[in-house]
């Protein structure tokens, strides 16, 4: 029941509404609740001036389907879930994410998406939604950093890149991070 009112609030166009009232009320707790892990999630202002990982997922659902394209339930979580690797607790053993600023001070989150991907996995699970959505919006968070590298792949690399079965929403993802 509690996964079915989610997928009616990510699909609706109140979206980002929803799942703002959902945090709000503590309701959150109850669903995701590493959601809350992304307030005050710091990024860096020069690729993301809007703030932490919060309210960038919020602009992200706030942007999704305004086109008036159709939003589909992997994509709206994808688009949820697609940070929630940079909120993880980086000193928890088992962490793969490197968090930290570089030579330049710039604050980076490597492996984010792999250990969003993993943490993708058992929340859907615990959600119980069916391996398709589990698998697909997996995919999604694991592959959403790779558009960076398009421009550098051997054509065969691209095609098969291309290829992947929910390439469309990989890439309206993209779009929408962007």
């Amino acid at each position: 029941r509690i996964r079915e009112e989610l997928d009616r609030i990510l699909l609706s166009p109140g979206r980002k509404r929803g799942v703002e009232m959902l945090v709000e009320t503590g309701l959150m707790k109850h669903v995701i609740p590493e959601i809350y892990d992304m307030i005050g999630c710091t990024q860096p202002p020069q690729w993301h001036p809007e703030g932490d990982v919060y309210t960038h997922t919020l602009m992200m659902l706030d942007a999704l389907g305004r086109d008036g394209s159709p939003v589909s339930l992997k994509l709206a979580l994808g688009v949820l879930l697609h940070d929630i690797g940079k909120a993880v607790d980086h000193e928890q053993e088992g962490s793969h994410v490197d968090i930290g600023a570089n030579e330049t001070g710039r604050i980076r989150f490597s492996g984010h998406d792999k250990e969003g991907s993993s943490m993708a996995r058992v929340i859907l699970r615990r959600l119980k939604y069916s391996n398709s959505v589990v698998d697909a919006v997996c995919s999604m968070v694991e592959r959403h950093m790779r558009f960076i590298n398009v421009r550098q792949m051997r054509k065969s690399t691209l095609r098969m890149f291309m290829n992947a079965p929910h390439f469309r929403d990989e890439l309206e993802l993209h779009r929408l991070d962007c």
